[in-house]
């Protein structure tokens, strides 16, 4: 037991979600954590910084942070690295503030850099907060852009109460990550390098009796290392306590505009990435081997949580859904009472019915993992999927009414070029279809196959992004430790703009889907005894169309992609259909198939099975901005704007 302030001794714990990360949802890892404490009796708090950071500089300046801007720019982290006791190079300083202002508008960087003056503020605020509990330790989480604010902190909470114990973890502290933050930031006493469901509680447990810590999986200064052990049985899994979350969202001045949505997991791990790891996932580290939990616990477990917050909004937090838990957990979900909201990442191969179960059970919006739309490309990324397939879930996700939000990548050694002038050809076939949300350059993230085997995989000179050596200034073998986003040049790529008919291709499809015109169609619909196709592609032959019975069958044949021949030969058996190739080449003059080698995938949207469009009740939580003071809410007085204005001036942006 340790003392802190001047108070009596206590063992209490406060638990910290820092900025920058969105205030729509509650932290999962702390919430987990809290829950797991008071299975042993031990009060926690969980303090959501981040939801004071938001109302103290504005909901929508939060949001853009921790949502909009590239992760791996830390704009976050670059609002509070010059609390820290680091010594960055100018020159890097300077490039980075200059790439973080290429992304952020003017008046975005503008407040950037009012917040960044007013951050010593802040931090003692929240540091002021976390001890007015008188906790013997508290413990920071920290995931993409919140490691250097949670050394702020840190480094407040030491300062003023110098006997707390503190601790981080988090995905930032996974493999060696965790070491070298509490080995340069002497204010951090422990890290915790994987899952700490068991690992945590059993830490303060050893702290309270005055023990040594003897979780594996906890690092600390001359500590001998234990490697983490991750959860196996997912049903020892606490269920997450949110309440703090809840009560604070509940005082902050902009509750009204937000639709918060619920955080839960169902599984961890990958069964696909346990077989075959894509080679740009960076996931889950130490923990890719698969686990579930029980069908009926998730089921509970979502109605429970509902019940005692009031939300319908679930985000799984699930890399990828056990496939069990399609039929057991989705398919007994009634989507009519209570009516559920859930976002859930998906592999693409994922089939009719169950595409149909998930909507029914109220997945309004999947992440498929897509990446790319050509078979090479796929290939070398080991998704274990065609382009067909991905063409086919997305028709699916269009026909069910489920968003899908998905990217291309580009960059991966040895890719042709040919395969970005063809997936360019294609946009105008698919444009009916909902759009990647970018085109881009895969990053090299640690722990994915491109990192781990970097030469193997094709990559030279792989060193840390440029904003770590911006914001710590550490030596070289330390900001490779501290790391989690790289960067590389792949061999055997064709050419530096090889991408820009793709890129071009896509802002077309982005500006016809999201332009405020109508958006593209190409749907069969059932009009008493008539199917009517209505086709309103840039590659439409006609806007309108009758089809006959022979045409509504052949298509009906190619819903899933198939060999064309085994697939019309069937059809000239089964249905005794005179001349079923000359009606299959008549559609595909219609640019009504996609069709790579031999075989061919329908297009067309079934306007039967079609259940509405996504709403936008975002089920991972949204914000109504409109109306929302747009300035921050930074007190009158607090930051000195010739300051402001001497930073503006000495670091070009």
């Amino acid at each position: 037991m340790t003392r802190s302030m001047d108070g009596p001794e206590t063992s209490h714990v406060v638990l910290c979600a820092p900025p920058v990360s969105s205030v729509l949802r509650p932290s999962l890892a702390l919430s987990l954590l809290k829950a797991s404490l008071a299975a042993q009796g031990v009060p926690a708090r969980v303090v959501y910084a981040c939801i004071d950071f938001a109302e103290r500089y504005g909901l929508d300046l939060n949001e853009a942070l921790a949502e909009d801007l590239p992760t791996h720019l830390l704009a976050g982290d670059w609002l509070f690295a010059h609390l820290l006791d680091t010594h960055p190079d100018p020159e890097a300083r300077a490039a980075h503030e200059a790439a973080i202002a290429g992304y952020a508008h003017a008046g975005l960087w503008a407040r950037m850099q009012r917040v960044r003056a007013d951050a010593a503020g802040f931090v003692d605020a929240v540091a002021r907060d976390i001890l007015a509990d008188r906790p013997m330790l508290v413990g920071f989480t920290t995931t993409f852009q919140q490691t250097a604010a949670a050394l702020a902190i840190a480094a407040a909470v030491k300062r003023l109460a110098p006997g707390v114990v503190t601790c981080i973890g988090g995905a930032n502290c996974h493999g060696p990550m965790g070491r070298v933050l509490v080995e340069v930031f002497p204010q951090l006493d422990y890290a915790f390098t994987g899952e700490a469901d068991e690992a945590f509680p059993a830490f303060v447990a050893d702290l309270r009796a005055g023990r040594p810590p003897s979780a594996a999986g906890v690092v600390a200064q001359g500590m001998a290392e234990r490697a983490p052990a991750p959860l196996v049985d997912m049903d020892r899994a606490a269920v997450p306590d949110h309440d703090d979350y809840f009560a604070r969202l509940d005082r902050a001045a902009f509750r009204h505009a937000v639709a918060p949505a619920i955080m839960i997991e169902a599984s961890r791990g990958c069964w696909w990435g346990q077989k075959n790891h894509c080679t740009f996932c960076g996931l889950n580290s130490a923990g890719m081997s698969f686990r579930s939990k029980p069908a009926e616990r998730v089921r509970r477990e979502i109605a429970g949580l509902s019940g005692r917050y009031g939300v319908r909004r679930f985000l799984l937090a699930d890399n990828i859904i056990a496939l069990d838990h399609v039929r057991h957990v989705f398919g007994q979900l009634d989507s009519d009472a209570p009516a559920y909201r859930m976002f859930c990442e998906i592999k693409s191969n994922l089939n009719e019915a169950a595409v149909r179960t998930l909507r029914r059970a109220g997945v309004s919006w999947v992440q498929p993992g897509i990446e790319s739309l050509d078979d090479r490309v796929l290939r070398l990324m080991r998704k274990g999927v065609d382009a067909l397939t991905n063409v086919r879930l997305l028709r699916l996700c269009r026909e069910f009414g489920v968003g899908a939000v998905w990217n291309i990548l580009h960059g991966f050694p040895g890719e042709p070029a040919e395969a970005y002038r063809q997936m360019a050809d294609l946009v105008p076939l698919v444009e009916h279809l909902r759009p990647p949300t970018s085109v881009s350059a895969i990053r090299l993230d640690r722990f994915s196959p491109n990192y781990e085997q970097a030469a193997r995989m094709g990559f030279e000179r792989v060193r840390p992004a440029p904003a770590y050596a911006a914001l710590y200034g550490l030596a070289p073998d330390r900001l490779a430790d501290l790391a989690y986003f790289f960067e590389g040049e792949a061999r055997d790529l064709p050419g530096h703009d090889y991408v820009a008919p793709l890129k071009a291709a896509v802002a077309g499809w982005q500006a016809r889907w999201y332009g405020g015109r109508e958006v593209p169609e190409l749907r069969a619909e059932r009009i008493g005894p008539m199917t009517v196709l209505k086709d309103t592609r840039g590659a439409a032959a006609a806007p309108w169309r009758i089809l006959d019975d022979d045409e509504v069958a052949v298509l009906e044949a190619f819903r899933t992609q198939a060999s064309i021949p085994v697939r019309l030969a069937r059809l000239q058996t089964d249905r005794a259909m005179s001349d079923p190739a000359a009606v299959f080449d008549r559609l595909r003059d219609w640019q009504l198939f996609l069709v790579l080698d031999n075989t061919a995938l329908s297009l067309v949207v079934d306007g039967r099975l079609a259940e509405g469009k996504p709403d936008r009740d975002y089920p991972w939580g949204h914000a109504d901005l409109d109306g929302l003071d747009s300035e921050n809410r930074m007190p009158a007085g607090s930051a000195d704007p010739d300051a402001v204005t001497e930073r503006c001036d000495n670091e070009p942006v």
